[in-house]
């Protein structure tokens, strides 16, 4: 099936969301992702960083939000490359939609 990825990194919403909203304009299913980047997760010293606790909650509250139109976000602990390799082995990706990071 091809698709179009919405690669939710930084900017963790849906609402007013540039990448979302371009993902969804482009007539294919959109497929949200978020991925916990263990190359970064590794190394904090405090595995139960408020930072870590932080994203995990606003996940929990987007997935709700996906719930209620039908819809769910894709939640991996891997590195983006790997989680890619496995994502492609499942669909066809057309388009990856993330908002630049500054």
């Amino acid at each position: 099936m091809r698709v179009n990825i919405f690669w939710c990194r930084r900017d963790m919403r849906l609402e007013d969301n540039a990448a979302l909203y371009y993902a969804l304009k482009a007539g294919l299913p959109v497929i949200p992702l978020f991925i916990f980047d263990n190359e970064i997760l590794d190394k904090l010293e405090n595995k139960k960083d408020s930072r870590v606790t932080f994203i995990h909650n606003t996940l929990l509250q987007m997935q709700e939000q996906l719930k209620e139109i039908g819809s769910s976000m894709i939640v991996l602990y891997s590195t983006p490359a790997k989680a890619f390799k496995e994502l492609i082995k499942e669909y066809s990706i057309e388009n990856v939609f993330t908002n630049q990071d500054y």
